[in-house]
């Protein structure tokens, strides 16, 4: 009787050593997946430069980000697209606009920050006369 339950223990205490392996793998996995930002999103801290050939299609990408607030997403959100959009009036340095529509492209939200890509076309940046 003994040996049986020294056997069924031993069974036990290997069943849960096998789970908690196969936890911890899938932690170090999630973390290592979960750091491999999209190019786009690795290049967000970087200013906007309107070059001639972004120009001359008449569209160009931006990318926002912000700190993740996990209790307000939508706030964290707008904060990524706002800063998307300061970006693209610092580009344009001395001309007073007004960025009327973007469109988004994509999202990605990370442990810690979200990012936003915009899409904004010319059509949607008037000059103001101020």
């Amino acid at each position: 009787m003994w040996i049986k339950c020294a056997k069924s223990w031993a069974w036990l205490k290997s069943r849960v050593l096998m789970k908690c392996l196969a936890i911890a793998l899938a932690l170090v996995l999630g973390v290592a997946w979960g750091k491999s930002l999209p190019k786009w999103a690795r290049d967000c801290s970087k200013g906007v430069q309107i070059e001639k050939t972004q120009t001359k299609d008449e569209k160009f990408l931006v990318c926002g980000m912000s700190d993740i607030l996990l209790s307000d997403m939508d706030y964290s959100l707008s904060s990524a697209r706002q800063n998307a959009l300061e970006k693209v009036m610092e580009a344009f340095k001395g001309d007073k606009i007004e960025i009327k529509a973007s469109e988004l492209k994509a999202t990605f939200i990370d442990t810690d920050k979200v990012y936003v890509l915009l899409k904004i076309t010319k059509r949607h940046v008037a000059l103001t006369n101020e």
